[in-house]
């Protein structure tokens, strides 16, 4: 259901540009210079907190004063930007009581473009200033519609009379490059510029990858921001280089004391269900126990009852593995449930023995743009599907919900496949480090990772 303001009709003043051009002839010489062929199609102007195919037609709609909505009313977040569509020279800015802040700007074919209800105009925005396309006119806002939530109202004026700006905007959309072209300007003429591209780069990392993957050049204040974030890779890449060489010194011993018990669990299946005290799969109780007995010596009876002497075992076994069983989830002391992680290093455990698996099994490198249909995709999927990361069915297909497992899967191992590299977020980004330490956790030991010159990892 369209979702329409109950406000009067927002009226302006005339609107005749010779009336205008006798004030400026400056001005009348800029607006003739827009021609006059009507602008048939234009991307709708809030053009990075809303998608054109989200558009609702609201014209036309009923009000309660008994007249008719005579606009076009884009939802979006308070402040978001407003751009121009098409090139254009300002008439007049203006405050109302039903329009609240508002700007008229001149468009081709005598047209007038009617932005209503903004959170303030662009600094320094003035009549008579040449825009053009992607330059910004204000942000979004609800002044003179306090009732309602943030938005943009649209209008077309011609020769005073109003028209719906919907049937030219469904059709258009941003391309990356404009939209990255814009930003360039945007972020220039501001006077804050790196505290914008900092709010700008934090709020839409996803575009500003999405362009820099398919090389399209990003906004001088975002490339040297991502110059500056590339330097404090190195400084801080020698800042954890004593604490993730103790770490990786840790798990190599760990791995040491592991070798001497892999012949005995070689021959076990792969665990593959959650095992508790609530459990009542004897059989895999039963299996558990054994298990423990080889590798651990817990000298437990394999009786298939998962009692206070096999939570022990268990509990034991995890805090001898402390750091590959708890120390990712942020636990401070062992549970005794036989979850992801522990299945995870016992499963290590018995494949590391087995001469037979296929090492290494992850090695292409994927993203949402990069090989997302493979066999190994699936392979991924199931891997965060067993960490209880991934929800969806895993098929060979990198899509979103990949993308977000990947993120939390990276972010809460962060210290094997984000801090080699100084990261502290995820990127969804299936790369070096996260290849080897998925591969680790499927019982094969790579080798040292080139980190792009910025040094190698290896544990």
């Amino acid at each position: 259901m369209a979702v329409v303001f109950t406000t009067v009709s927002l009226v302006p003043v005339t609107t005749d540009a010779e009336f205008r051009c006798y004030e400026s002839r400056s001005m009348c010489e800029d607006i003739e210079e827009l021609g006059d062929r009507t602008i048939r199609d234009f991307a709708q102007p809030v053009f990075l907190a809303h998608n054109t195919e989200d558009l609702v037609d609201t014209w036309g709609a009923a009000r309660s004063n008994g007249g008719t909505h005579e606009g076009t009313d884009i939802l979006a977040p308070r402040g978001s930007m407003i751009v121009m569509p098409t090139d254009g020279v300002v008439d007049r800015t203006g405050v109302s009581g039903f329009g609240g802040n508002h700007v008229f700007v001149y468009i081709g074919g005598g047209e007038k473009l009617y932005f209503a209800h903004l959170d303030d105009w662009a600094d320094g925005l003035s009549d008579g200033d040449v825009l053009e396309k992607g330059d910004l006119v204000g942000y979004v806002g609800t002044s003179g519609a306090e009732y309602a939530p943030p938005h943009l109202h649209l209008t077309i004026y011609k020769d005073g009379e109003p028209s719906n700006p919907y049937p030219r905007m469904v059709d258009e959309e941003w391309t990356l490059k404009e939209k990255m072209n814009a930003l360039d300007q945007i972020i220039d003429n501001d006077r804050n510029s790196s505290g914008l591209a900092e709010e700008l780069y934090e709020q839409h990392k996803d575009l500003f990858d999405q362009a820099e993957q398919k090389n399209i050049r990003l906004p001088g204040e975002i490339r040297d921001l991502l110059d500056d974030q590339d330097t404090d890779v190195q400084d801080k890449q020698n800042e954890l280089e004593e604490e993730l060489l103790e770490m990786l010194q840790d798990i190599q011993d760990e791995q040491e004391q592991t070798d001497e018990s892999v012949t005995a669990v070689s021959s076990y299946a792969l665990f593959e269900k959650n095992i508790s005290q609530d459990s009542s799969d004897e059989d895999e109780i039963k299996r558990l126990q054994r298990f423990l007995n080889e590798s651990e010596n817990a000298d437990l009876k394999v009786n298939g009852e998962f009692g206070s002497d096999t939570l022990d075992a268990v509990m034991d076994f995890q805090n001898k593995y402390k750091k590959q069983v708890l120390d990712i989830w942020g636990l401070e002391s062992a549970s005794g449930f036989v979850g992801p992680t522990t299945r995870l290093r016992m499963n290590f455990m018995i494949q590391a023995g087995d001469s037979s698996r296929q090492c290494p099994v992850f090695d292409q490198y994927n993203s949402r743009t990069q090989n997302t249909n493979s066999n190994e995709v699936k392979l991924t999927e199931e891997l965060l599907k067993e960490l209880g990361l991934f929800n969806g069915t895993p098929d060979k297909q990198w899509d979103t919900d990949t993308h977000r497992a990947m993120i939390a899967f990276q972010e809460q191992f962060s210290a094997t496949m984000l801090k080699p590299w100084g990261l502290t977020s995820g990127t969804g980004y299936k790369y070096k480090t996260t290849n080897k330490f998925m591969n680790y956790l499927r019982g094969c030991d790579t080798g040292e990772v080139d980190l792009d010159g910025k040094g190698t990892f290896d544990f």
